[in-house]
Order: structure tokens, then C-alpha cells, then sequence
């Protein structure tokens, strides 16, 4: 580990001095259609610079850019963090640089390597990858898609809670719960549809009944309750929930330990969103496989 981490570090020390001279091995490709228009979308910054070696230099230097416009007259340089293609207004000088495919970064990843279209993305924490699908990487004037660096993990949350799926569900994805009810009304984990009439899974644990029930909805209908006949949770107690997608059932773990095994009723990529309701909800994840 300790050899590797001199090699990177070398590597992109490398990088950085060859950028300062000819932006190493990051190539921008012109795209003379969109020559002559203005961008405000996705905007980040603009200098006033020598040439143009030196608004690629900079762009190749910030983690997020990825196009640029520069105007030789004016000898400015116009930093933006996405290939834009629309919007555009009229202001005449201006020449439109895109990253080419190897070299564009999305946004909130630490790092991203792109060979021969096999994307390799490290996020930040708390985020994931997501990759777009199918892949797609234009060298015309359309705008560049390799997926996105999403939010896949959420911490001391107001209940209830809600969020729209970063992306659809699919067998091996899991979805955790950390937190506690107070012994009223219902606990619940909730994957819903577009609207309210349909439900792909729902586990809801009932305090005044004393029962924890899986169930689907579709059409506005709720279908048969099922789960176990004993009950094991107590109020005010934190507790984890984690709901394993094969590709016939949920897997429901309660500490780590089996609950519970609901058959798919609905296709799980019908689920849109994520909504929660404990009375104490320390945090949320959603971990695609």
C-alpha cells in the first residue's frame, strides 16, 4: 500500500507539471457549432488569461470542470462543470471546448477513470455512484452522461421522511433503518410509487396491535397482511431495519437477525420513493448492488 500511494502521488504530480505545460494528457475537443454563444448554466468561474494552454490549464486543475469557453480577442476563459448545448446566447467571439470522453468528471466524486468506457468512480461520503445507463460518452456536441455521485446515505432525520430513489431498485439492493418508535401509532418503512396507489413494499409495526405486518398496494387496494406472530420490539428502544431485495422476496433483518421473508408482489422497480416514519430516525441508507 505504501509503494502504491508513492506511485499515485508521483503520478499526479506528474499530472500537475505537465499540465503547467501542455495540460498532459487532458485534450479538450472544439466544437465550432456552439462557437459564438454564451453559457450561464453550470457556470463556475471566468479569467482573464494569456491563451488558451492556459483555460485548459485551468479547467484540467479544477476537480469539476469539464467545458470551457474561451475568447481569444478578449483573452478570457469561461469555466463550467458540464457540456452544455442548449441555452446558449449570442455573443460573438466565443469558442466552445469540451472534455473528451477519458477525462470528464462528474460532480461530487472524489476521483473518476473512464477506459475504453468502463467507468471507475470514487464518491464522497455518504454518496454513491450511480451509473448512467446505458453508458453513454459523445465526442459531438451532445451532453456527456457517466452517471452521477448521489446521495445514498442520510443521518438525524426529521420523521416523517421522505426521499425520491437516486436510481431504480433491483435484486442485491439493500435498504438500512436506524431508529425507534414511542409505542404509538405506526412505525413504518414505505416504498411507494409515483402517487399513493401503489405501495412495492411496506413494513409497518403497529404498537397498539402489537404486530409487525408486510403488505403491497396497487391500484389504491392494499393486498393480504403477512409477518410473524411474535412480537419484538419495544418503545423508545433504537433498533435496525434492513430490507434485502432478492429476486423473489424481501429480506427483513431486525439487529442483524431474520424477521421476516415477503414475497415481491410488485416489480421493486416500480418504486420511486423512500418514505419513513419512526418517532426517533437516526439515519437512512440505500445501498445498490
Amino acid at each position: 500500500m505504501f509503494k502504491r500511494d508513492i506511485f499515485l502521488l508521483t503520478l499526479v504530480f506528474h499530472k500537475l507539471i505537465s499540465a503547467l505545460q501542455s495540460c498532459g494528457g487532458f485534450h479538450v475537443r472544439r466544437h465550432s457549432s456552439l462557437d459564438n454563444l454564451l453559457f450561464n448554466e453550470a457556470f463556475m468561474s471566468e479569467h482573464v488569461v494569456e491563451g488558451k494552454l492556459s483555460c485548459t490549464g485551468r479547467c484540467y486543475r479544477h476537480p469539476l470542470c469539464n467545458m470551457l469557453l474561451y475568447n481569444p480577442t478578449s483573452k478570457r476563459c469561461r469555466l463550467y462543470k458540464s457540456s452544455i448545448n442548449t441555452g446558449g446566447t449570442e455573443e460573438p467571439g466565443w469558442q466552445y471546448y469540451a472534455a473528451e470522453c477519458n477525462h470528464f468528471r462528474v460532480e461530487n466524486a472524489l476521483s473518476l477513470t473512464v477506459v475504453n468506457q468502463s467507468v471507475d468512480v470514487a464518491c464522497g461520503s455518504g454518496l454513491t455512484h450511480i451509473p448512467s445507463s446505458p453508458f453513454h460518452c459523445s465526442l459531438g456536441t451532445e451532453v456527456l452522461n457517466i452517471g452521477m455521485c448521489a446521495q445514498t446515505r442520510w443521518i438525524n432525520l426529521v420523521s416523517p421522511w421522505v426521499t425520491d430513489l437516486p436510481a431504480p431498485l433491483s435484486p442485491g439492493a439493500e435498504i438500512k433503518v436506524r431508529g425507534a418508535g414511542d409505542g404509538a401509532g405506526n412505525t413504518d418503512v414505505n416504498l411507494r410509487g409515483t402517487d399513493d396507489l401503489i405501495s412495492v413494499f411496506l413494513l409497518s409495526i403497529r404498537w397498539s396491535r402489537h404486530d409487525a405486518i408486510f403488505n403491497t398496494k396497487i391500484s389504491g387496494t392494499w393486498g393480504t397482511e403477512l409477518g410473524p406472530s411474535t412480537f419484538i420490539f419495544s418503545p423508545n428502544v433504537v433498533f435496525d431495519v434492513l430490507v434485502r431485495i432478492t429476486t423473489t422476496n424481501f429480506l427483513i433483518f431486525i439487529d442483524g437477525n431474520n424477521f421476516y421473508e415477503a414475497p415481491i408482489r410488485i416489480s421493486v422497480d416500480n418504486a420511486v420513493r423512500l418514505y419513513i416514519s419512526f418517532s426517533r430516525l437516526e439515519s437512512v441508507e440505500i445501498k445498490y448492488p
